[in-house]
């Protein structure tokens, strides 16, 4: 069996090396490489930073809280958005649209505001583009179950 040698390389070769690897995942992706660096397999969606004078920036996350909530029929209860982008900084006033999987056992607005309908579990998730948050479950209780 042959054996391969492998040169050794320099930290400023490797460096340049990973960095043209990221270039290149990036642009198969379609990602502008003057966006910042994302993780290539990340989902992500241009959106203007306002803290940052118009710069784009890749939503990379999205977190709802709280992370779970129990209502009666006719409740509100208010969640809130956290969206970060792909330098891990806080996105300011971000436009998400809100989603119910079962809008008859609770509706969600388009300001996260949730209401109990009907006895049952359902499933909230905010979306920015193609990006979603992670899935709060919503549990409306029998218990005093009345027409809203």
């Amino acid at each position: 069996m042959k054996r391969t040698k492998f040169r050794r390389i320099g930290v400023v070769e490797a460096s340049l090396t990973l960095s043209l690897i990221l270039i290149a995942a990036m642009e198969i992706q379609s990602i502008p490489v003057n966006a910042g660096i994302a993780r290539p397999s990340a989902p992500a969606v241009r959106v203007a930073d306002k803290g940052d004078k118009g710069s784009d920036f890749l939503v990379s996350k999205i977190e709802i809280s709280p992370r779970w909530h129990s209502l009666n029929p006719c409740e509100e209860k208010q969640f809130g958005v956290n969206v970060k982008n792909s330098l891990g900084k806080t996105i300011k006033d971000p436009k998400v649209s809100w989603e119910s999987t079962n809008p008859n056992v609770a509706k969600v607005d388009e300001n996260g505001l949730v209401v109990g309908v009907n006895p049952g579990y359902t499933f909230i998730r905010a979306l920015d583009g193609s990006v979603k948050s992670n899935v709060v479950s919503v549990f409306v209780r029998e218990k005093g179950t009345r027409r809203c």
